[in-house]
């Protein structure tokens, strides 16, 4: 990889918005425009909006549809979208499948800002305590190690230990500043990387593994129920879902469509294969029953979004002073090491 191309990757960041896209895109067609009009007036509103859009006009003007236009710039619009697109706009029903979109990413977008916002705080508590333990590891360590070694003291192991540790830190300052910010940069760089491995980490734990498959399920679910209601078979809808499900859940799909082609029950496909909770399995079933297996669907989302929001509120509420009582114990160890020979030589006065 080229050096510019390092870091445009590590500095970069498109700024193209689907949701606000889509907003503006139905709002003009609601006015009157035609799809050509409202692209072409859409493309000038900015740079990122220009390069997305385009290569869609250009698509738009030699006879192609939207959805076929939009699936050359899949980077920027998802299979889902597409194919709601797809389908309402040979009923002439654009705007509708527009908002029915909208509908379903506002409610991702829920779940999603629920996560952010609880760890914010977390965060904040997280970064307040590397900046202090740093500052106590580049200068207070070596300022303490200074002045101990001017003195004649019996130090304590651990005391001791910490302040031969500042004679080090202090004669190599700038090459431990340099691996620190080269370990800043790399963990931003790989972040998604490392994202994956903690995820795949706290998965291996029983109660985050339910959590985890929850979260993925509800967005599972509401893009079956939203391609259901913009007219969709079953077999139609799970191809273009399937990518919201991880690597080993996505590997049972084709089992799953080749049970429905061989008349096996919906429900009891997902019960085998582990894609399915026990309310979404009595739900579904409900709706395979009653013939409303999209609204079902809907319902079961509904359901689990509200569980997920009280698991993410009782969890942030245990992070929080969890955090603070490690990171303060650390700090506070530390200081009562650099302090502790201190109270010694002042009480044996």
């Amino acid at each position: 990889m080229k050096n510019h191309d390092i870091f445009k990757n590590l500095f970069y960041r498109s700024h193209f918005n689907l949701t606000i896209f889509l907003y503006e895109f139905k709002t003009l067609l609601e006015s009157g425009l035609s799809i050509v009009e409202v692209v072409d007036v859409l493309r000038e509103r900015g740079q990122i909006y220009h390069e997305v859009l385009q290569p869609i006009y250009m698509h738009l003007r030699t006879g192609k549809t939207l959805s076929q236009s939009m699936s050359y710039q899949e980077t920027y619009f998802p299979d889902l979208c597409i194919a709601i697109i797809k389908s309402n706009e040979k009923t002439g029903s654009l705007v509708i499948g527009i908002e029915r979109y909208l509908a379903y990413a506002e409610n991702i977008e829920k779940i999603k800002n629920k996560l952010i916002n609880s760890s914010i705080y977390p965060f904040t508590v997280l970064i307040i305590g590397i900046i202090i333990f740093l500052f106590l590891l580049l200068y207070l360590i070596p300022k303490f190690s200074l002045i101990y070694s001017d003195l004649d003291l019996k130090l304590p192991f651990f005391s001791n230990l910490l302040i031969q540790s500042g004679d080090y830190i202090a004669q190599y300052r700038a090459y431990i500043i340099a691996i620190i910010i080269f370990m800043f940069l790399a963990i931003y760089y790989y972040r998604k990387d490392i994202v994956k491995i903690i995820l795949t980490s706290l998965t291996k734990i029983k109660s985050f593994s339910y959590y985890y498959n929850i979260i993925i399920f509800t967005r599972f679910y509401r893009g079956l129920s939203l391609m259901l209601e913009g007219g969709y078979p079953l077999i139609y809808a799970l191809q273009n879902c399937k990518d919201i499900l991880d690597q080993n859940q996505k590997n049972k799909i084709p089992f799953i469509e080749q049970g429905l082609k061989q008349g096996e029950k919906f429900s009891d496909l997902l019960e085998k294969y582990k894609l399915i909770t026990p309310i979404a399995n009595r739900l579904i079933r409900s709706g395979e029953t009653n013939g409303n297996i999209s609204r079902m669907l809907q319902k079961t989302a509904d359901f689990h979004d509200a569980e997920i929001s009280r698991f993410i509120e009782k969890l942030s509420k245990v992070i929080e002073p969890l955090l603070m009582i490690v990171i303060g114990s650390c700090i506070g160890f530390i200081v009562i090491l650099l302090y502790l020979p201190i109270f010694d030589m002042v009480g044996s006065l």
